[in-house]
């Protein structure tokens, strides 16, 4: 693996894009993802030879999040459904963003989901980075697929009466 510096370029951002889609604030996302990689800094020789250094990143900086939401900070506020989190993610066949399908679902949902399937991170490392069980996100795993498949589901009913309607 090469230098810090090369690794901080190659995935800086995509792991701010990851965190901001986990948690639907940018600006949280970034502050987090500065601190893990200050700390990954200062730990490079260890995080440089692991598997997935970029999961190790991922995880510290969901931790991050979890505890600032934990100490009751009052200025995070989880967005709601309709918050507009700034993306530049491909759009999916559907013609809804990443982001705007996951709005629809509940905070630990789209964390979840965004941590295993576009972080892919495993289920325990998932687990870790937001404080419960293995148990719980696989748990949160199915509920949040359940809702994804309805809304897509949906969301293709309506284009193909659309298009008919033409």
């Amino acid at each position: 693996m090469g230098g810090f510096d090369e690794f901080f370029a190659d995935n800086y951002d995509d792991v701010v894009r990851s965190l901001a889609l986990a948690i639907g604030d940018r600006s949280r996302a970034e502050d987090a993802a500065q601190e893990a990689f200050a700390k990954a800094y200062r730990r490079w020789p260890a995080v440089a030879q692991m598997e997935r250094p970029v999961g190790w990143v991922l995880v510290v900086a969901t931790n991050q999040v979890r505890r600032w939401i934990t100490r009751n900070d009052r200025r995070f506020v989880a967005p709601g459904v309709g918050d507009e989190v700034v993306d530049h993610a491909d759009r999916v066949s559907t013609a809804r963003t990443v982001s705007e399908v996951l709005d629809g679902l509940p905070p630990r949902q789209r964390a979840t989901v965004v941590l295993r399937y576009l972080c892919d991170l495993s289920t325990a490392d998932v687990a870790d980075a937001l404080g419960c069980s293995q148990g719980t996100v696989k748990s949160a795993l199915h509920a949040a697929l359940k809702q994804l498949r309805v809304e897509l589901d949906e969301n293709e009913d309506n284009e193909e009466a659309s298009h008919a309607r033409r």
